[in-house]
């Protein structure tokens, strides 16, 4: 792994007993797995920097979007520009691991260290899919039987503003939840076909017989 190992402690590394004591890694390269993969063990790898943007640089160099960022500083605004150039998962200022334990905080990863968020709601959000159902009537659908050159003439004057109010009756009107609505929409529909042209007429038939339909 590279690196100046010192160890805290002076028990040494137990293979039989399963023991670890915790060690600290001075300067390992940049390419050493100690600083790219994850640790589970009593391991910490110590990179010193002269500026705060070479620290900066050092972690984007390291992972671009780590799980976790924990920012150790008295300087509010070193903590906010750090948190603002640094993508991660998660971030902890002064502290560390407490938003694993605080479950109305979302905890995951992003970028190369994972995808989607667990705890409370976030948990349900992630696992759950929401699905989308469009369901359309099998016989009397608006959209479908209002004849194509009802939907699509290009009326003028007066008729176009006749046709327009007619095609948001028709395509709207059915949708619509109203008390005493389906004889205000069965009205409005008669009224209409009578002002406008055969198609039209048609076309407020249909949407009356839908309205009906619905209605039922």
């Amino acid at each position: 792994s590279g690196g100046t190992q010192r160890r805290v402690g002076s028990a040494p590394p137990d293979r039989e007993g399963k023991y670890m004591p915790l060690t600290l890694i001075d300067s390992p390269p940049s390419g050493s797995p100690l600083l790219r993969e994850e640790i589970f063990g009593p391991l910490l790898p110590v990179v010193t920097f002269d500026s705060f943007d070479e620290a900066v640089e050092t972690i984007r160099g390291i992972d671009s979007t780590p799980l976790a960022l924990y920012v150790f500083t008295a300087d509010t605004a070193a903590a906010e520009s750090l948190l603002q150039r640094v993508q991660s998962g998660t971030a902890v200022v002064n502290d560390c691991v407490l938003q694993h334990m605080c479950h109305s905080l979302p905890f995951g990863g992003v970028g190369t260290s994972g995808h989607g968020v667990c705890h409370g709601e976030w948990s349900f959000q992630t696992f759950t899919f929401p699905r989308s159902v469009l369901w359309r009537h099998a016989k009397f659908d608006v959209d479908q039987t209002v004849p194509v050159p009802a939907r699509h003439a290009a009326a003028s004057g007066g008729g176009a503003r006749r046709a327009k109010l007619l095609e948001a009756l028709i395509l709207h009107g059915p949708y619509l939840s109203l008390p005493g609505g389906r004889s205000l929409l069965l009205l409005l529909a008669g009224a209409a076909a009578f002002v406008a042209s055969p198609y039209l007429a048609l076309a407020a038939l249909a949407g009356a017989v839908t309205v009906v339909v619905a209605g039922r």
